[in-house]
Order: C-alpha cells, then structure tokens, then sequence
C-alpha cells in the first residue's frame, strides 16, 4: 500500500513543477529512486522481499515486451533511421564486442560465475537506454545525425539482446553449462525463437494495414488511433506466450513491422498514449530500483563488482563504439559524442529483474548488484554530469 501512495504522491508532485524541475535537470528518475529508497526503508523492505515471486515475472515480462515495442515505434526515416551504415555497425558490430568485452571483464572481475551467467549479466547492463535523461535525444546542442543514430541504437539494441538473455538463463539451467546444455538450449530456443518472429511480424503487419485501410476510409478516431498502439504490443506478446513463442522478440519485431508500415495521421499525438504508458511503467520500475537498491547493497559489495560497473559504465560500450564508427563517414568528435552518451536505465531494470528471477543464489545476488550500480552510476553520472558535458561539447556536423 504504502508503495503505491509513494509512487503515486511523487508522480503528482513531480506534475505540478514538471517544467521547472527540468530546468533544475532533476529528473522523474533520480526523485522515485530517492522516495522508493525512503520507502523501502520505512517498510523493512517489504516490497524488496517480494521480487522473488511467480507474480512478479508475468509482469516484468509484459512491461518489458510494450518497451521494446515503443522503442521499435520510435525509429524514423526506414529501418536503420536513415543511417543504414553507422547504425549497422552499432547494433552488428559494437553491440556484440560490447557484449564480448563485458564478458571477459566479468571473466576476470566476477570469478565464480559460469560464462552462461557472465553472459547474461552483459544482456542486462549493455543496452542504452535514455529514459533517465531524455531529453537528450530533443536537445539542440547535440547534432541532429548523432541523435538520431542514439535514437536507432536504442530502439533495437535492447531488443536484440533480449533473445540472448533468454537463450544464456536457459543455459544456465544446466548444472556446468556444458556443451550438451548449450545444444539442449539451441534445440529449445531456435524453434521458439523462429515463431516469435513469424508471428510478431504478422500481427505488426496485419495491424499496421487494417489501421492504414481503417484509417481511408474514415472508420478511426483520434483515441483509437492512439489505443491501437498500446493493445497491439500487448497482443503480439501474450499470442506468443500461449504458443511458447519468445514473446519479447514478438512484441520487438511486431513493433519494427507496424513502424513500417503505419501511415501516421498525426504520428505525434498518435504515440502519446504509448509514450504515456511506457512513461508510468518506467516510473514503477524506478521506484522499485530505488526500493531494491537499499536492501541490497546494505549487505555490502565487493571492490571487483564495483570496478567491474564502473567499466561497463565508462568503456564497455565507449571502445568498440569508436572502433565500428572508425571510417564511417561520422566526424571523429561526432564518434566520440555517440560513444559518450550511454545512459541505462528502464530496459535494463527490467532485464536485470527478469535475470534475477531465473538464475541460481550466487548468480542471482551479482545481477541485481550490476543492475543497481550499473543504473545508479547512469543516473548520477548523466542526469548531473550529462548536460555540462552535452553543453560544453563542440561538435562539426
């Protein structure tokens, strides 16, 4: 109870002074941690106490499946937003040695953990994500390419590597992650994997042109318009769960098939319910980082689990950037501005989450430790240092 009287007392307040609070650079993000933490406190951690539960997971899932689908939507101008060969080599080509490198840090830094559970951990803290700070994406200061390539990278980097946190918690199951568990997850894994994709695209594509068709011929309001947004992700996810589809790529490549293919009237204000909705579920997931933070790191943390975060912070992502952008037609400051700005944020609170929920005591405890210093050190780090960094920045377009 006491939860919900906080989420929702912070969500009106922060209404009431929204714009003079973004003139501050405080944003919704850093105020929910802070109460979720007051909270969590207040409440012996109650809430912290109940993660672990076969409740908890339908609806992680299912707010993470209207993210990626809200991600995917958000990608303008074709399919790589117009940037078909800097986008490609981030999500081709950087996200993979981002994934690679974390992993052998983790190797290193993490000792004890399988490399399924390395793996994983990587999944969870890699993707960007800039909900804590968006309105980076809408600020002048920073270029309009670099902002659209951040755009694109968002959209789909947590969306591909959805399917491969999926496919290393199934591996995990195995006892050494040997190679017989590695097959037994890729016969499992393939086939689902394969539908998701097939019926993720159907659905987007039948939607995307019964909305286009419906829209002709005058049969749409505004609210349906928008409505249609928000039952569509919902749709293609839980079709795919009841045919043990994967139902995140679903709601993902639903997402990437109905942006191709909608004629937005209005494409503003037809994504602002979505927007809207993915705003107040991201808006839970803070406060309930905020209230799982607390409890957890009470019980302390060890020097290669913070060393190993403030890396993945700084040059997990900030190395293989700068090396797939090399001679891709980007400017280097324009390289080094895209390889900077990599905020986490709700995506990983919500993989980080899911993780937790599946893998064993040991793996469990240092994916919720990395999920929390992780997104901690990116709202502190971009939501204080971000704007100074962005304003004292001088890019050639």
């Amino acid at each position: 109870m006491w939860s919900v009287v906080g989420v929702s007392a912070t969500l009106a307040l922060w209404a009431l002074f929204a714009r003079q609070l973004d003139r501050w650079r405080i944003t919704p993000a850093m105020v929910l941690v802070i109460v979720g933490a007051v909270v969590g406190v207040g409440t012996h951690h109650a809430l912290a106490a109940s993660l672990d539960t076969d409740v908890i997971l339908p609806i992680i899932e299912l707010i993470l499946a209207i993210l990626l689908f809200g991600h995917a939507t958000h990608v303008r101008g074709g399919f790589f937003g117009g940037m078909a060969g800097p986008a490609f080599r981030l999500i081709v080509i950087a996200l993979p040695l981002s994934l690679a490198l974390s992993v052998l840090l983790g190797s290193w830094l993490l000792p004890g953990l399988s490399w399924a559970a390395l793996l994983a951990v990587a999944c969870v803290v890699v993707p960007i994500d800039f909900a804590p700070v968006a309105s980076f994406l809408h600020d002048e200061r920073i270029p309009a390419r670099v902002r659209n390539l951040l755009n694109v990278e968002e959209g789909y980097s947590d969306g591909v590597v959805a399917p491969i946190l999926v496919f290393a918690l199934a591996i995990t199951g195995g006892e050494h992650a040997g190679a017989e568990s590695v097959m037994h997850a890729v016969r499992d894994a393939v086939p689902h994997l394969l539908s998701a994709i097939v019926l993720g695209l159907v659905i987007g594509a039948s939607v995307a042109v019964a909305a286009n068709a419906a829209d002709r011929r005058g049969l749409m309001t505004d609210r349906s318009r928008r409505l249609i947004l928000v039952c569509t992700p919902v749709l293609a996810y839980t079709l795919n769960v009841a045919s043990h589809g994967n139902g995140f790529v679903a709601a993902f490549v639903c997402g990437i098939a109905f942006n191709g293919l909608r004629r937005y009237s209005d494409e503003r204000r037809e994504l602002e319910l979505l927007d809207d909705i993915a705003f107040l579920l991201s808006a839970v997931l803070w406060f309930v980082f905020g209230a799982v933070a607390w409890y957890v790191l009470e019980e302390g943390v060890s020097v290669g689990l913070v060393v190993f975060c403030v890396l993945v912070v700084t040059v997990v992502r900030f190395v293989p950037v700068v090396l797939s952008l090399t001679r891709s037609g980007l400017s280097r400051p324009n390289r080094r501005l895209v390889a900077v700005l990599a905020p986490r944020g709700a995506a990983t609170i919500v993989l980080g989450l899911l993780a937790f929920n599946v893998l064993d005591d040991a793996a469990e405890r240092a994916v919720l430790l990395c999920t929390i210093l992780v997104v901690l050190g990116s709202v502190l780090l971009w939501g204080v240092l971000g704007p100074v960094l962005v304003g004292r920045h001088r890019v050639n377009e």
